[in-house]
């Protein structure tokens, strides 16, 4: 028996076996991403780098997509509301590099004021003076 998956279910379990039955049980990207915001927050929490980090490469997989789906979900339930909370600021750095900082100022500056956005500029500012 063939069992069909989309492609950004197969990249989700690919990158993070750890929420398989959470991706298997998605019936859209946004329902994935929605849950996965909140796992990534948990995770974050408990200093988790590892799927932190493994997150992360999903979202910049689903951002460069071509599945509109897919990218309009990542913007809308994760990278819009990660600059929302204060304690992720120090690490956008590790997650993203500036120029995709800065080419996703848009998308990082629809929740917050633009005065957040450069709070967390200062991160990468320091991180490279150090």
């Amino acid at each position: 028996m063939f069992i069909f998956m989309s492609e950004w279910k197969k990249k989700a379990v690919e990158l993070l076996p750890t929420y398989k039955e959470l991706i298997y049980t998605s019936e859209n990207p946004m329902s994935l991403w929605r849950d996965l915001y909140f796992e990534f927050t948990k995770e974050f929490d408990n200093k988790n780098m590892i799927l932190i980090d493994k997150i992360i490469e999903y979202a910049n997989y689903s951002i460069r997509s071509d599945d509109s789906d897919l990218s309009s979900a990542v913007i809308v339930f994760f990278l819009e509301d990660l600059p929302m909370e204060t304690k992720f600021h120090s690490s956008f750095p590790s997650w993203f590099t500036y120029e995709d900082f800065v080419g996703l100022k848009n998308i990082f500056t629809y929740m917050v004021d633009l005065e957040v956005y450069k709070e967390i500029e200062k991160f990468y500012k320091d991180s490279l003076s150090t």
